[in-house]
């Protein structure tokens, strides 16, 4: 049986250090060159692995390890065995031991976030750090292309087309929330919100040109339909990390 989501917040101004870590990680990972330079992917996988570590010790002084399902995990472990597979036949073994370390810190994001996030005012708060950042970036990028002379957006990150991505995953959040309804109780103030960040967000996608980005696009618009035309609701705060990650 699938666990009851959202669940209620017991403290819901308490800060919680599970979310402060993932939160972080949203906000540090796209500001040294999209995070793809030596320095922060070494800081970001020395943060994954120890948030994982302390799960795992926690878990164990607890009694014990509850893992939530979730139909993804199937395809993350699939896709991360044909990745592993993949280097035994590779030409360039050093590289694709360098991809394979980056798939599987995008799996272990995935299952920290899933067992981390626990109850919606959480999700509600981790869904305002990735818009946020997304803003951030669209602003960023949109001054570069209006008014500093750069011939595409690219924000803090050294490839547009990584930019583009980025500024879609947040794009697709944000205008899914307006046409599906965000979770939990809307304020007054949310809804223009979202329109400024939509708006925001879309308009620097296309200032990008990044025409492989509109692959990411249509994978992210049609994980959002899944998400809230049957998924259990659950699956929405993974399919919010899925976007964020995986096409940022």
């Amino acid at each position: 049986m699938w666990p009851v989501f959202p669940l209620q917040s017991v403290y819901p101004n308490r800060v919680d250090g599970r979310l402060v870590v993932i939160g972080g990680l949203v906000v540090f990972s796209p500001l040294i060159e999209g995070g793809t330079t030596h320095f922060p992917v070494l800081i970001i996988r020395l943060i994954l692995f120890a948030a994982l570590a302390a799960w795992v010790i926690v878990s164990m002084k607890k009694g014990g390890m509850t893992v939530h399902p979730s139909p993804l995990f199937l395809a993350v472990a699939v896709f991360v065995g044909w990745a592993a597979l993949s280097v035994l036949y590779s030409a360039y073994v050093a590289v694709s031991l360098h991809w394979l370390v980056s798939i599987l810190s995008y799996a272990t994001l995935l299952w920290l976030v899933v067992h981390l996030v626990e109850n919606a005012n959480q999700v509600r708060k981790l869904v305002v750090v990735v818009l946020g950042m997304g803003f951030f970036e669209a602003a960023v990028g949109s001054y570069q292309f209006l008014w500093g002379g750069y011939p595409r957006a690219k924000g803090t990150f050294f490839n547009p087309n990584f930019f583009a991505l980025y500024e879609m995953a947040a794009f697709t959040l944000a205008f899914g929330l307006l046409c599906y309804g965000s979770l939990g109780k809307a304020r007054r103030w949310e809804r223009p919100v979202l329109w400024v960040v939509s708006g925001a967000t879309g308009l620097a996608f296309i200032m990008a040109q990044s025409r492989g980005a509109l692959l990411g696009a249509v994978h992210s618009f049609c994980q959002f339909n899944r998400c809230f035309r049957g998924w259990p609701t659950r699956h929405c705060k993974e399919n919010f990390q899925l976007l964020r990650f995986f096409h940022g």
